[in-house]
């Protein structure tokens, strides 16, 4: 379900007031304070396991430091970019529909909390 908030605010100009202001400083504070953040750190953490990728980054690591002569900073920097390219597609998939869930139930609380600021 997408929103369109621009058009919801022209329906309704001060529905939203008080929560476009700071709407995404307040959303990352609520999600880095929950218990959600710690869930969702879970269960990449259980999904990567599940596929291997674990396992195969450590051994990617091992096979880079023995053939680069560079330095360890030199190496997570080659490294980084490959390794975060392969997560598994069905688990980047399945945290974006969590973390879309999370942001869309705090968007509709905070929607209701001023609705009924507005109806006062």
């Amino acid at each position: 379900m997408e929103r369109n908030l621009a058009m919801e605010s022209k329906e309704h100009p001060t529905s939203h007031n008080l929560c476009d202001t700071d709407l995404a400083p307040r959303l990352t504070r609520r999600f880095l304070t929950s218990n959600k953040r710690l869930q969702l750190k879970g269960l990449l953490k259980e999904r990567l396991i599940e596929y291997g990728w674990i396992e195969g980054i450590k051994a990617q690591c091992k096979e880079m430091k023995d053939t680069f002569t560079g330095t360890t900073q030199m190496t997570a920097n080659c490294s980084s970019l490959s390794v975060v390219a392969s997560v598994p597609q069905s688990t980047v998939s399945e945290l974006e529909l969590k973390i879309r869930a999370f942001i869309d139930h705090n968007i509709e609380n905070c929607e209701a909390r001023s609705s009924s600021w507005t109806n006062m």
